[in-house]
């Protein structure tokens, strides 16, 4: 049932209070555009709901509210409560809500570096690491938590990569190591979880091992005033894996062409 009701700041602030713990984190400049608008007398009615659920939960509004509280205007919005708690992973206002949203909601750990570890698989998948073009359909928040319940095991790379990122601030995005030690994984956790300590420190290492002439590469790469994209930090990372499975402890360089060949697999 929707009805609408003229919100003032101190019913916002009340509203607020039963704000979800997991809900997605405030931007503060959305909040000051909406206070503005509201000042300015430029809010609009749009028909869009603040919505609660069938505990009291609210599950959506809360930049509105705060911009009601802000600004210290009233304002007419519609609401809509007793929605089952569910319902809050189908909610879109404004900017979607992103994988890392719903994780969040969902309780998992590190919720921003799964859900892109969860997007890498969902590429991977679909055989397609590099992609042809730039946008295009983005993962259902349904396809995304199938994902996470069909490769549970892909936490632990998360977790172990995440626990060290800011020792790979200076080599790539840790989302593509994380992704990286869960295809590792499936042949040999440990194996992988040394692969990425190594990575990590570089220590103990001979000048030419693959894991350190891929860690300089890597390192060069960020430094370079050109942007490299992300699937050619995860076909070095590979490569070096399976230098390393084969037993290979010298490399003189770390490459890889995209126009020569397919992308890499791990061994």
């Amino acid at each position: 049932m929707i009805a609408q009701e003229l919100i003032t700041p101190e019913q916002a602030k009340i509203m607020l209070a039963s704000n979800i713990e997991n809900n997605r984190c405030v931007r503060s400049a959305t909040v000051a555009q909406y206070a503005n608008d509201m000042l300015n007398g430029e809010w609009e009615y749009n028909g869009e709901t603040i919505k609660f659920g069938e505990d009291g939960d609210l599950l959506d509004g809360q930049h509105r509210l705060l911009a009601i509280i802000r600004s210290g205007i009233s304002i007419k919005i519609d609401i809509v409560r007793n929605l089952k708690k569910t319902a809050f992973k189908t909610i879109d206002r404004g900017r979607s809500r992103s994988i890392g949203d719903i994780f969040r909601t969902e309780g998992e750990q590190h919720y921003a570096q799964l859900a892109a570890a969860i997007n890498w698989l969902a590429r991977w998948k679909n055989r397609n690491p590099i992609p042809k073009a730039r946008g295009g359909a983005s993962m259902s928040a349904n396809d995304a938590m199938v994902l996470l319940e069909e490769h549970p095991n892909i936490r632990d790379s998360v977790h172990y990569v995440t626990r060290r990122q800011g020792m790979l601030k200076n080599l790539c995005a840790p989302s593509v190591v994380s992704f990286a030690c869960y295809l590792f994984s499936e042949k040999s956790r440990k194996d992988a979880e040394l692969f990425v300590y190594r990575l990590c420190n570089g220590n103990d290492l001979s000048m030419n091992h693959p894991i350190l002439v891929t860690r300089h590469r890597m390192i060069n790469m960020k430094n370079a005033r050109m942007i490299f994209p992300d699937y050619e930090y995860l076909a070095l990372l590979i490569l070096a894996w399976n230098n390393v499975r084969r037993g290979t402890i010298e490399i003189k360089r770390a490459s890889w062409d995209e126009k020569r060949g397919l992308f890499p697999s791990p061994k």
